[in-house]
């Protein structure tokens, strides 16, 4: 120390300290339950938009397993009617082709190649097939591009057409186009082979019609059909046997049920008039074995055609012409509307609209947060808080809303899904319920509701982060 210079006090400047993540995300959840309130408005507006979202995703997923679901079961259903087809008409070319592609031999990739290029043209609406290939239809298309001028006016409509893209690249379906008059050659083939097979289950008929013939499926008839060359399994003869008596049996309580005497008996059971009484009414009185004695035992004393079927058949048929009804009606009602939902565009751009209006809730509720929090904020700020810290708080605190926001708006909109498909559907919905796809959507429709509340926060959490402590401490 010199005696008249002044001491100068050394300031030592240390590092400035970091709370680690684990201590910020405790205070941000301390933040939250002080402010419960506003924090329930923010958790209410995920939830809303979130549930929005899931419902239509819940609706369009159950949608497409239950129409998955009727036309595997529609396809079983009408197994018989399908072999009467097959062994009454020639395939077509098309179908010749499905049978090339699902069989091994020498043209089976060059079918498959084709039933996809048949799927893409299918797709295509009547003024762009008219401007690719003059508005052939099927396998029409194939033969118009064999023209070297037409496939020409082909790839130049192709380049017009941005948004058409063809299943394969140009040059690959080009080479196919070439090679098309074998592959087409190879499917007359199938289509002749099968029609000289059609002509000699016709001569083992003797008469008798298909249907009755195919009742005996798995008996001499079904060594018929394989002696003509149809791939029958005995598996597969078995079933189309029990379908065919089903149709059978149903064919004839139908009859069973028009005699005047059977209306008359039926009206007067079930206060009808006798006008009144169709097959439909009949299935459903059918459907009780009380219901399906008392037909029977009219029946015998009618001396109807059903008198020699059991009662447990008749409840066995009636059920099923229940489940064909309403797997039908399932059918109508799942037909695809499109869009990335699968329930139309309209219904995706009013789901786009709920996500924006999502994201501006939350972010008029994290700037009344901010507000609300000025001397909070400078507080913080004069004890060393950086301007990223205070950001990372706020954006934590909108992750935790969402969080809870997503989850509790994805349980809600699936369940409100599933009760809404449980009234027009039924047991179906139970039946077909696609566990997996809507977990799956349940989990990214929750990410979805952190990810808006996190995007909305980030300006909030800028004005907070950017905010001056002395001015904040002025504010009252």
């Amino acid at each position: 120390m010199v005696p008249g210079v002044p001491v100068v006090k050394t300031i030592e400047i240390r590092e400035q300290p970091v709370l680690s993540f684990r201590r910020t995300v405790q205070i941000t959840a301390n933040g939250v339950r002080y402010r419960l309130f506003r924090s329930l408005v923010t958790v209410g507006v995920v939830a809303v938009a979130v549930a929005f979202l899931m419902n239509i995703l819940s609706e369009s997923l159950i949608r497409r397993a239950i129409a998955a679901r009727a036309s595997s079961r529609i396809a079983e259903l009408r197994r018989a009617a399908a072999w009467v087809a097959r062994l009454t008409n020639p395939p077509t070319v098309e179908e010749a082709l499905q049978q090339l592609a699902a069989a091994d031999g020498e043209f089976r990739e060059a079918a498959k190649q084709a039933t996809a290029y048949l799927s893409f043209f299918t797709a295509l609406d009547y003024a762009r097939r008219r401007a690719l290939f003059h508005g052939a239809a099927g396998t029409g298309a194939f033969d118009a591009l064999q023209d070297e001028a037409a496939l020409s006016r082909f790839r130049d409509g192709l380049k017009v057409m941005r948004s058409v893209r063809l299943p394969s690249s140009l040059p690959s379906f080009e080479e196919f186009v070439r090679g098309w008059p074998k592959l087409k050659e190879a499917a007359e083939g199938v289509r002749r082979k099968q029609a000289e097979g059609i002509a000699r289950v016709s001569d083992a008929l003797r008469g008798k019609p298909l249907l009755d013939a195919l009742a005996d499926a798995d008996g001499a008839f079904g060594e018929a059909i394989r002696s003509a060359g149809f791939a029958l399994e005995p598996a597969e003869a078995q079933r189309v046997a029990q379908h065919a008596r089903r149709v059978l049996d149903t064919q004839l309580v139908e009859r069973s049920a028009t005699a005047p005497q059977m209306r008359q008996a039926v009206a007067g059971y079930l206060d009808l008039l006798p006008n009144d009484v169709s097959a439909r009414v009949v299935w459903r009185l059918l459907r009780s074995h009380k219901g399906a004695s008392w037909y029977l035992a009219r029946q015998g004393e009618s001396r109807g055609e059903a008198a020699g079927l059991p009662a447990d058949r008749l409840v066995e048929l009636a059920r099923v012409q229940d489940e064909a009804e309403s797997i039908a009606r399932a059918e109508r009602m799942t037909l695809a509307s499109g869009g990335f939902t699968g329930s139309g565009e309209r219904m995706d751009w009013l789901v786009v609209a709920s996500m924006l209006v999502c994201v501006v809730g939350i972010s008029n509720s994290m700037l009344m947060s901010v507000t609300e929090r000025f001397r909070e904020i400078a507080t913080l700020k004069c004890l060393g808080a950086l301007d990223g810290f205070i950001m990372l708080m706020f954006v934590l605190e909108a992750a935790f809303l969402g969080v809870v926001g997503g989850l509790v708006g994805a349980v809600l909109g699936t369940l409100l899904g599933f009760a809404r498909m449980l009234v027009p559907f039924g047991s179906l919905v139970t039946a077909s319920f696609p566990i997996a796809q809507v977990a799956l959507a349940i989990v990214a429709s929750s990410f979805l509701g952190v990810i808006l509340a996190a995007v909305a926060a980030v300006y909030p959490s800028l004005k907070a982060a950017r905010l001056a402590p002395m001015e904040a401490m002025r504010i009252q």
